[in-house]
């Protein structure tokens, strides 16, 4: 919706996998995603092209191909056959749910010590914030 609200503005949109314009007020742009992923309480989804895979919560894995059946009753998960895209989708599903939570929680990261040349070698010691003495 955001993109679709920037383009009625005249504002130029940044380009990012989550905001398309709205299917029929894209006026000649490509109004499709590579693929889509959803969260709930009760586990995650992606999907690309006719193939869906579902992981809930309870640990059960679904793969279905939406096309062919459209009410997802065919698990092919652990199929033989289709463990290449079970492999990638599960990949880009983890992709995106890490993107996603990083996203979520980027007001609360405060850097890192990736910059530090000494962080991870042998007696590197982390800094801690420290009280000022009294008085």
């Amino acid at each position: 919706m955001r993109a679709t609200l920037l383009r009625f503005a005249g504002v130029e949109r940044p380009e990012t996998p989550s905001s398309v314009v709205l299917p029929g007020f894209a006026h000649g742009e490509d109004a499709t995603r590579p693929f889509v992923f959803g969260a709930t309480g009760g586990g995650t989804m992606i999907a690309e092209g006719d193939r869906k895979l579902v992981r809930y919560r309870s640990g059960v894995t679904l793969l279905t191909d939406v096309r062919d059946d459209p009410h997802e009753q065919r698990n092919l998960a652990g199929d033989p056959a289709h463990r290449e895209t079970e492999r990638r989708l599960d990949a880009m599903m983890h992709a995106e749910t890490l993107r996603s939570v990083l996203t979520a929680h980027a007001d609360k990261i405060s850097g890192t010590h990736d910059d530090t040349p000494s962080f991870s070698m042998r007696g590197w010691r982390r800094t801690y914030p420290h009280r000022a003495p009294a008085g």
